[in-house]
């Protein structure tokens, strides 16, 4: 679906993306910092990853962040390979701790010495968000594929083509889409814009007072 947005976008106070709940938006700071940290970093893959290929002895570049839907929680990096081909290498986890590649260069921009580190972080605070409920937020731009009603957070990725300064991309899966059809599921799904130097927030969560007392303790 379309991304533009004809009007101007209304900013987002810094740090203050969802209404003044710190937790929350705390969670998408440090999601999108991250993001930021990995993509374009040089990886290669780890001798414990089971899908070997041509791409053994390869080094590649991670060019975007995914989820896998195992109930483990695990990452999906998203690399581009030196033949060309591009695949999605398993990391983290809750239960199972995978580790299919091995970062090589652009550790610098990580932050840490440790990469470990920068997984986890993104692990913790994805898993705060995926699963939330939302609806519709101040600078939504795509009609009513809504159908007015709430939606479930199911992955969160980064938009690419929009640079370093693009946005979060919040796939929701809606309760009641507009057009429904038993026939095409996919029009149950959508996809949304947070942060970025816009400060986009195309959806809004719900269920703050709970969000918060959750993830607070």
């Amino acid at each position: 679906m379309s991304i533009q947005n004809t009007e101007q976008p209304q900013r987002m106070p810094e740090g203050e993306i969802h209404s003044g709940i710190s937790s929350i938006s705390f969670a998408l700071n440090a999601i999108e910092t991250n993001y930021k940290r990995l993509i374009g970093v040089t990886v290669k893959k780890a001798s414990s990853c089971c899908q070997k290929g041509a791409e053994e002895d390869m080094s590649g570049v991670v060019r975007n962040i995914s989820s896998e839907n195992d109930g483990n929680g695990t990452l999906l990096l998203i690399v581009a390979w030196e033949n060309g081909s591009m695949s999605s290498c398993r990391m983290g986890g809750q239960k199972t701790q995978y580790r299919d590649v091995e970062f090589v260069t652009g550790l610098g921009q990580l932050g840490c010495s440790n990469p470990a580190e920068v997984i986890a972080e993104v692990e913790q605070y994805r898993q705060q968000l995926i699963g939330e409920k939302v609806t519709r937020g101040p600078t939504w731009n795509e009609g009513d594929e809504d159908g007015g009603g709430l939606g479930i957070v199911t992955n969160i990725s980064y938009w690419v083509g929009k640079g370093s300064e693009g946005p979060l991309r919040f796939t929701v899966e809606w309760e009641k889409p507009a057009m429904w059809s038993d026939e095409d599921d996919d029009q149950s799904r959508g996809y949304y814009r947070m942060g970025g130097k816009e400060r986009y927030q195309d959806i809004t969560f719900q269920n703050l007072k709970a969000f918060q007392e959750n993830h607070n303790r």
